[in-house]
């Protein structure tokens, strides 16, 4: 019989202290290749704007070129956050990701920017190598730029700033800083962007297709195939396409300026300009130049639309509390406490305790009756207030930009989301850290997290289909507007002169298919002045002239800090009592608003400025909001809103 051994395993079996190496080497792996993965992609470059720039108060585009050196494909999302003093404000803006290995994209987002003392940070992790920070943006006006082919060997056009054709957003509701197009090249767009540019340019962009740098004319092809037919129809929609006899070496600085910037079609005269002329000391009603009036130092101020809109909807979902039942109640507490505690010991011979029972009583049953009449008001439903601007494109789409205050009773994780495509949300606020995340794309939406009783206000941009506002034009008769020309003050030293404009003396408009039932108001807006119609069941007729829009649009009157100054402002007279005004004199009193910012007029600069160019008049509709602009969550089954409509009318 062989002697045997004791048991000590199969001979390669590594032992114990083997074992703790390889696992440790194991662990140590796994922690790098995390590490590495998380740690693979980095922020190569960014881009504010379509021309480097923002604008103040509009969801603008940042664009970020994100680059994975590593061999491990990336995916997660990339985060967007806002700064204020040092503070996160607002909610993140969050871009799901995925990079293949050694492989670079630009990640875009569309942030609304309030102020210009805003900082960003981008994120797509927690450790401080997973993190960067951006310029802070310049602000500017709207953009008027080069679409430069990113893969050609860039050439002249110094006079004007450039942007890459791959940066061009596929969500024309991101479009709204865009003012004017050069194009000297076919760009190769994917679908999206070529849907997003030509709703763009339908809505009123400006297109200057120039020659190719070898001297060619472009040529298109599918959806963009609609360029072709500039030279013999150079409106689009609402828009514009010219055709130049240039290339960009000929691209000069002054006829970006007098032409491309001012909006003007090639050959077109410019707006007179004198410069040095000091401001009149008096005026005469009827003299060409008149003196700023008193408000004249205002005119410059930017009011804040959003904060506007939104502060007045937020105040339409405060508590209804009855004050003089809370009054009531506090006159008997203090009652029952004193003398009512004394009545009661001198009642029952001091006995303490029935005393202390009787006050330990009272202030049980006062902490409740109060934590309901002072924390619930009365009336109270999940509710949400919205007003919103639409203007028709061809095809039936409305573009939409939309405010809303959503107000809940019980807490909790809600999500707002919209009927329609190419949706962008912020709270527009730069003063709170809001628990939530905002996602674009084909799943928009906003996610934030409320308190019991609270409300959260944000606005959102959307395209929209729906049946078009059927109107036919069948009178329609205009004359050069009899009102003396006057002149805006820029500043101290330049005068600009208003141009020459139309104005209406009859029309009559016939309703078609899908016209608003119940229109609260009914405008039509040419040149410079803005009319009443009138409405006879099957026709609008013109009905009363209003005046300018510099006589009716007021902006200082319209910012949200106004009704501090003046309490009374928000008041309305009901017999001998000042009430607060009700939800529809709110949303009657939003039209002024939401008109200049249909009109996009930030100041009342631009309003005395304002001209409708003269081939058309836009027809204004403000009616109850319909259920295809609701927020699309059952929670809130209780909504209420007014939209502004508008749709260009033109000449036959």
């Amino acid at each position: 019989m062989k002697n045997r051994l004791p048991f000590s395993g199969p001979a390669n079996l590594p032992s114990r202290g083997a074992r703790r190496v390889v696992l440790a080497a194991v662990v140590w792996l796994l922690l790098w290749c995390s590490a590495g993965t998380a740690h693979a992609i980095d922020v190569i470059q960014t881009e504010w704007g379509f021309d480097g720039q923002i604008v103040l108060q509009r969801f603008n585009l940042f664009s970020a070129l994100v680059d994975n050196s590593s061999a491990t494909p990336f995916e997660g999302t990339i985060q967007l956050k806002k700064f204020v003093a040092g503070k996160q404000v607002d909610a993140l803006i969050a871009e799901p990701v995925y990079l293949a290995p050694f492989s670079r994209r630009w990640v875009q987002f569309y942030p609304y920017i309030k102020t210009d003392w805003d900082t960003w940070e981008i994120s797509w992790g927690k450790a401080a190598k997973e993190r960067y920070t951006p310029a802070n943006p310049r602000t500017g006006n709207r953009a008027a730029v080069l679409l430069e082919d990113p893969d050609a060997i860039s050439q002249g056009a110094g006079a004007i700033k450039r942007l890459r054709a791959d940066l061009f957003p596929p969500h024309s509701t991101a479009t709204d800083c865009l003012a004017a197009l050069v194009i000297d090249h076919v760009p190769r767009w994917d679908t999206a962007r070529q849907r997003s540019f030509l709703e763009w340019l339908k809505r009123g962009g400006r297109v200057y297709l120039f020659r190719t740098p070898e001297g060619k004319p472009l040529e298109f092809t599918g959806d963009l195939a609609e360029l072709n037919k500039a030279a013999d129809q150079p409106r689009v929609g609402a828009g514009f396409v010219y055709l130049v006899d240039r290339t960009r070496r000929q691209l000069d600085k002054s006829y970006v300026e007098q032409v491309i910037e001012a909006g003007k079609r090639p050959g077109a005269g410019t707006v007179t300009t004198i410069t040095n002329v000091e401001p009149p000391v008096s005026a005469d009603p009827q003299a060409t130049m008149a003196t700023p009036s008193p408000g004249y130092q205002f005119s410059h101020y930017k009011w804040e639309v959003e904060g506007t809109l939104l502060t007045k909807l937020k105040k339409m979902s405060n508590p209804n509390h009855s004050w003089a039942l809370i009054f009531l109640l506090g006159l008997m507490y203090m009652a029952l406490l004193c003398p009512g505690c004394y009545a009661v010991g001198q009642k029952y011979s001091g006995d303490y305790r029935k005393t202390f029972g009787f006050l330990l009583i009272t202030v049980t049953a006062f902490s409740l009756v109060f934590l309901f009449v002072g924390r619930r008001g009365y009336n109270e439903v999940t509710v949400v207030h919205a007003v919103a601007t639409a203007r028709q494109t061809p095809g039936g789409n409305f573009d939409v930009t939309q405010w809303s205050n959503a107000f809940v009773v019980a807490g909790g994780d809600y999500t707002f989301t919209h009927p329609g495509t190419a949706r962008i949300y912020s709270t527009c606020q730069d003063e709170e850290t809001v628990r939530g995340e905002i996602r674009n794309g084909a799943e928009a939406h906003f996610t934030a997290d409320m308190p019991p009783y609270s409300s959260r206000p944000f606005s959102h941009r959307g395209q929209v289909a729906a049946p078009p506002i059927d109107v036919t034009v069948v009178e329609w008769g205009t004359e050069f507007d009899q009102t003396p020309l006057t002149s805006v003050f820029q500043d101290a030293k330049k005068i600009v002169l208003a141009e020459p404009a139309r104005s209406l003396i009859k029309l009559k408009l016939k309703k078609g298919r899908s016209f608003p039932a119940q229109a609260a108001g009914l405008y039509a807006l040419c040149g410079r002045r803005l009319y009443r119609l009138k409405d006879h069941g099957d026709s609008l007729q013109l009905d009363t002239d209003l005046g300018t829009l510099a006589a009716v649009l007021k902006t200082d009157l319209y910012s949200e800090f106004g009704a501090r100054f003046d309490p009374t402002a928000q008041l309305k007279r009901r017999g001998m009592m000042w009430q607060d005004p009700t939800q529809d004199e709110v949303f009657l009193d939003l039209f002024y608003p939401l008109l200049a910012r249909s009109l996009n007029l930030t100041d009342q600069d631009e309003v005395d400025e304002f001209v409708f160019p003269g081939d058309r008049l836009r027809l204004l509709i403000y009616a109850p909001m319909p259920e295809t602009l609701y927020v699309s969550n059952p929670l809130f089954n209780r909504q209420q809103g007014y939209v502004l409509y508008s749709l260009d009318l033109f000449e036959q």
